[in-house]
C-alpha cells in the first residue's frame, strides 16, 4: 500500500478467506520477505512446530468427538438463555473459549454476549453487579456462564467459587461448566460444540437465521 511497503526482513501474515456453495473456508500463512533474521526465523519455525503439533492431536480428536453428542446439552444451555443477556467467565488460560462462545452467540445466535477472564474481573467488573434496588433492574437480564476446568489454578478456581457464591447471594443466575479429564484440546472443542449447539438453537429461539451475518454484509459495503 501507499503507506505500507515491504522490505527486506519483514515478516508478513497472510489471511485468506473463501465462501463457495455455502462452504466457509480460511486460511492463514506467516512468510519472510527475503532474508530474515535468525531471531525472526526461530520465532516462524517454532510458532509452526506448535502449529502442527495442535493439528496433529485435532486429528486424533475427529473420532474420539461426536458433534451430536452435545446437542442436549447446547439445547438446554440455550433455553436457560432465552430472555437473558450471557456473560462468559474463565481462567486466562482458557480466554479464548470464552472469547469464543461470545463470538458464537453474536455472529451465530444474534445476541448480545460478553466475556472476560479471572483475577481480571474480580478487580472491577464484579463490582457492578453488586446488586442494589436502584440498579437490580440493569443485572436482572444477564446470565453468567462460568467455565472451570480441572487444569486451572487452585488460587483462581478459589477465585471462580468464591465469585460465584458472591453472585448467587445476590440473586444473579450463574451456570458453572466443569471440563473434568482429557487433554486441554479436547476440553476446549466439548466446550465449544456445546457452545456452537446453544448458538445455533438460541438463534432458532429467537425465530433468527443462524448462519448468515447481515448485519456485518452491510457494514462492509458501507465502508468499502
Amino acid at each position: 500500500s501507499a503507506e505500507r511497503v515491504l522490505k527486506q526482513g519483514d515478516i508478513v501474515g497472510l489471511d485468506f478467506g473463501v465462501i463457495l456453495d455455502g462452504y466457509y473456508g480460511d486460511a492463514a500463512v506467516t512468510v519472510g520477505v527475503g532474508q530474515i533474521s535468525k531471531q525472526a526465523q526461530q520465532l516462524l519455525d517454532v510458532t509452526r512446530g506448535c502449529l502442527e503439533d495442535g493439528i496433529r492431536e485435532a486429528r486424533g480428536l475427529v473420532n474420539a468427538l461426536d458433534p451430536l453428542a452435545f446437542e442436549v446439552a447446547g439445547k438446554e444451555m440455550a433455553e436457560k438463555l432465552r430472555g437473558r443477556v450471557p456473560v462468559i467467565y474463565t481462567s486466562m488460560r482458557y480466554m479464548y473459549v470464552a472469547y469464543n462462545w461470545k463470538i458464537k452467540l453474536n455472529e451465530t445466535g444474534k445476541i448480545p454476549a460478553f466475556y472476560n477472564v479471572l483475577p481480571e474481573m474480580n478487580h472491577n467488573e464484579m463490582n457492578g453487579f453488586d446488586v442494589k434496588d436502584m440498579s437490580r433492574s440493569l443485572s436482572e437480564k444477564f446470565f453468567f456462564i462460568v467455565i472451570k476446568s480441572f487444569d486451572d489454578d487452585p488460587r483462581i478456581v478459589k477465585r471462580m467459587d468464591t465469585m460465584v457464591k458472591l453472585y448467587r447471594d445476590r440473586g444473579l443466575e450463574v451456570e458453572v461448566l466443569e471440563l473434568t479429564g482429557g487433554t486441554v484440546l479436547e476440553n476446549m472443542f466439548r466446550c465449544l460444540l456445546v457452545a456452537d449447539w446453544t448458538s445455533v438453537y438460541v438463534a432458532d429461539m429467537y425465530g433468527l437465521e443462524a448462519e448468515q451475518v447481515p448485519m456485518i454484509e452491510e457494514f462492509k459495503r458501507m465502508i468499502a
